[in-house]
């Protein structure tokens, strides 16, 4: 019989904690650290106007055979484990199991809650007090250069009063993964151009809108002999 034997391996840090960026936007805290045959450098950042924490790692990762995890110790007690999966939730027993999961994981009770987002991971521990995340793999039975070199993952925590649903926590997900991106266009005519007739575009335009914060709204577009139409698709997370 064949088990799991779980090491930690200590961090040295290369350098104090300091602030490497302090605007009235945004302030930035950054560590940096060696573990093994790796580095990381990871930051800490408190946005204006955001009611969340970042995190951002940026590892050269050359370890084989081990796993980097992050854990966050929480208050929540007798909480509800929620894991975002393809086209909905499901919602697990508190465990020290690591599960998957994709944009965010939550837990919360009554009172308030907390939720976990991030950029691309897939698998969480969510236990009664603690929040894990796992970074990075390196097992040599898959790949044995899996993961290797230089990695960036970003996550974030964000408090809330109740359980999850009406805080928006699907959508803060999807604009943490797709931030909105600010472009200076030149001066042109405001017109659509491609349907059966030119529709002038006013300062402001809205062609579908939800007041739930827990419905998203997506559009398809579809090509059919030559013709382009849009197809609105409702998708209720949270019914």
């Amino acid at each position: 019989m064949t088990g799991v034997i779980t090491v930690t391996v200590p961090f040295s840090a290369m350098s104090e904690a300091k602030i490497i960026e302090n605007t009235p936007l945004c302030v930035t805290v950054q560590w940096e650290d060696v573990a093994g045959d790796s580095r990381f450098v990871r930051q800490m950042m408190i946005e204006k106007g955001m009611s969340q924490v970042k995190f951002r790692i940026v590892v050269d990762w050359y370890e084989h055979d081990k796993a980097l995890k992050v854990y966050f110790p929480i208050a929540v007690k007798n909480g509800t484990a929620t894991y975002e999966n393809p086209y909905g939730y499901i919602e697990r027993p508190l465990s020290n199991a690591v599960l998957p999961a994709q944009n965010w994981v939550d837990l919360s009770n009554d009172g308030w809650g907390i939720t976990l987002f991030n950029d691309g991971r897939n698998a969480f521990t969510l236990d009664d007090g603690m929040m894990g995340m796992t970074v990075l793999y390196n097992s040599r039975d898959m790949d044995p250069w899996m993961d290797h070199g230089r990695q960036e993952v970003c996550y974030a925590l964000a408090s809330h009063t109740g359980r999850w649903r009406g805080n928006a926590i699907v959508q803060r997900a999807m604009e943490f993964n797709r931030p909105l991106l600010a472009k200076q266009e030149f001066k042109h005519a405001a017109y659509v151009s491609g349907w059966s007739t030119e529709i002038a575009l006013g300062d402001e335009e809205s062609f579908y809108g939800t007041e739930n914060n827990d419905h998203v709204i997506t559009l398809k577009t579809t090509y059919q002999y030559n013709l382009k139409y849009y197809e609105k698709k409702t998708v209720f997370l949270s019914k």
